[in-house]
């Protein structure tokens, strides 16, 4: 063990003598003085082209890998993290009201009425009569007996499209007072009244 001590003390006692440029280094024929190596090869011959350094042949020493288990804090991320999801939120069903009973109607009662779609003068169409008087439960029935399509319209009922010569029918059965028009001529209106 002594022999290899001294041999180490003797290599860096060499080597730090080389780069103070003292000591029992050898010198280039520049004057700078050369490294001195651990082996027993001639120096090299000065060139004039850069000094090339050389290296050691001894390895570096390894280095011990070290590994960070996953659930360190530190190396947590964000990606990583899982944060509890709140239960849903349960919405508790509304309770039935209590329904006020519909209005009943009344029931048919067999009575029948009658409108038409008429000419005018100057081109002019109008409903005639404009108004009608009935009986809740009664049929009412319009007729297109003009020369020209026409819709007979209020706010529970549509007849469409009503062509020349053709009828359209409905039962008034609750009691009020109904206006309709015709959604082709506007200047077209009149009223049900349902007693």
């Amino acid at each position: 063990m002594q022999i290899r001590g001294s041999l180490v003390a003797a290599v860096l006692t060499a080597m730090l003598a080389a780069a103070c440029g003292s000591g029992s280094g050898t010198v280039a024929q520049d004057g700078a003085p050369q490294p001195l190596l651990a082996t027993s090869s001639p120096p090299a011959k000065a060139s004039s082209a850069a000094p090339v350094a050389t290296r050691s042949t001894r390895p570096p020493k390894a280095r011990a890998a070290t590994t960070t288990p996953a659930s360190h804090p530190a190396t947590t991320t964000a990606a990583t993290r899982t944060t509890a999801t709140p239960a849903p939120k349960t919405t508790p069903k509304p309770k039935p009201k209590p329904t006020s009973a519909a209005p009943k109607g009344c029931a048919v009662s067999g009575q029948t009425a009658s409108l038409a779609m008429v000419n005018q003068a100057g081109f002019t169409w109008q409903f005639s009569p404009r108004e009608v008087d009935v009986h809740c439960g009664t049929k009412v029935t319009v007729t297109n007996k003009s020369s020209t399509d026409h819709t007979w319209t209020g706010n529970t009922w549509d007849s469409g499209n009503v062509a020349s010569g053709a009828s359209y029918s409905y039962v008034f059965r609750f009691a009020g007072s109904y206006s309709f028009v015709c959604t082709y001529h506007p200047n077209m209106t009149g009223k049900v009244v349902v007693s």
